[in-house]
This record gives structure tokens, sequence and C-alpha cells, in this order.
């Protein structure tokens, strides 16, 4: 039985993480869970996996999660099937319609392929270092091969929007922070009107602080814990371990 396995993060799919990531948000069976986590990464069915030998079974488990807890490489462009896909090349032109989308499909990894849909698109014309991407419209024409995207562009790209996110509203922020030490120093005569101006500016503040607090820390990866409360009944089956190698 041969046993690929990946080595870096652009080797797994987004939709073996959304896989895996449904069965760590819905299970506390550390045995079905080590299960699901080799039939997932490495491919292999559910019977096959129960009749591997632990420390075959925790020498994958170990492997994959390195893989998983290597850092994210951001990249603007990268290629699936016969598609190049861009990344949005003007965030701060980025249409309303495309950051709701984006937003809205962030919070849940199982909309991750929604919102990597709209962050990526087919480049359709390329100068230099510049590129210009399909216009955004709305629809699911790409939602199905953003599932194939390499892991690693999925996780670079939600620490980088989750930055601009961030920095954004500390923009806003200190916008509002001057805005009030302004008004302090206006005169007497506009005093009442001042004050107005000062309480909607301090509840803005109030707003965007909160915001802030709640925004989502970088994404979790929950790895299961290398289980060793099972043993195989069956014989043990031979192993042929190969590293994935780039193309």
């Amino acid at each position: 039985m041969k046993i690929i396995y990946p080595t870096k993060l652009s080797e797994i799919p987004l939709v073996n993480y959304q896989r895996w990531m449904n069965t760590a948000q819905n299970s506390n069976d550390e045995e079905l869970m080590a299960h699901k986590f080799v039939e997932i990464f490495l491919g292999v069915r559910l019977n096959d996996v129960r009749n591997m030998a632990v420390k075959d079974v925790n020498f994958f488990i170990s492997k994959v999660v390195e893989v998983l807890n290597t850092k994210p490489r951001f990249r603007k462009r990268w290629k699936y099937g016969k598609h190049e896909f861009g990344l949005i090349p003007d965030f701060e032109n980025m249409t309303w319609g495309e950051y709701i989308d984006i937003e809205a499909n962030l919070t849940d990894v199982k909309n991750w392929h929604k919102a990597m849909a709209v962050l990526y698109r087919p480049v359709i014309n390329t100068f230099k270092d510049t590129y210009e991407i399909m216009e955004y419209k709305g629809d699911d024409t790409f939602h199905e091969p953003m599932k194939y995207a390499p892991l690693d562009v999925v996780l670079g790209i939600q620490v980088f929007f989750w930055t601009i996110e961030k920095e954004l509203l500390n923009n806003t922020l200190s916008y509002l922070e001057n805005q009030i030490k302004l008004n302090e120093k206006t005169n007497t005569a506009k005093a009442h009107n001042s004050a107005n101006n000062l309480a909607g500016i301090t509840a803005s503040i109030e707003s965007v602080k909160g915001i802030l607090q709640s925004l989502p820390k970088l994404p979790p990866y929950p790895y299961i814990k290398h289980s060793h409360s099972y043993h195989t009944k069956s014989k043990k089956i031979g192993l042929n371990i190969i590293d994935i190698k780039d193309n």
C-alpha cells in the first residue's frame, strides 16, 4: 500500500482543510478524529486506516501537523488548471459588493472558497509586473475551482486581509480621536454644537474599538493529539512512504 503525504501547505487543497475543520468542530472523539485526519489529508479509506500500524498513523499525523503549522506564504498570483488567478490589484478601489462578499464569507471556514472567488479572479491581461483580473460579477462560477486553491495561498490571504482590515479600523480610530481634539479647541460660541459633535464622535470611537476587539485572531489551526488509545486487530500493512515533491 503506497501512502503519499504532503510536505508543504501548497500541496494541500482548501477543500481538505475545510473537511478537517468540519470534523474538528463537530467531534470530540479522538480516535475518530485520528482516523478522519489520515483519511482526509492522505486520501486513505477509513477501513484502510484501521488496518494501519499505530506507529504509522502517528508518523503521518505528526508529518501533516508539521506542515499545517508552517507559516503560510502570501501570493498575489497562482495557477490552477488552465487558469491563472490574481489577487485584487487595488484594494483602495475595491467595490462595496466585493468587500461585503469577502467579509461575509471569510468568517466561516466552510465558505472560504467563496471569499477566495472574490479575492482571486482569472488574470485577463498582464504587463510586466502589473495585471488585470476578470470583473467581479457576484456569481458562483469559480466557487468550485476555489475549493482546490493551495492552502498556503488561502491562509496567506487570510492574514493579509485581516491585517488590512485592522489597519483601516486603526486609522479610523485615529481620525476620530483627532476630531475630538479639534472639537475641544472650538470657542465657547460653538459650545452647544461642539458638545453634540463630541458625543457623536465619542460614540463612533467606542463603536470602532468594539469592532477592533471583536476581530478574530489569526486563523486557529485545531489539531489532534497523537492517538495511542487504540490498537489494530488486523495484520499490519507494509507502507511505502513517499514525499510529494514539486514538479
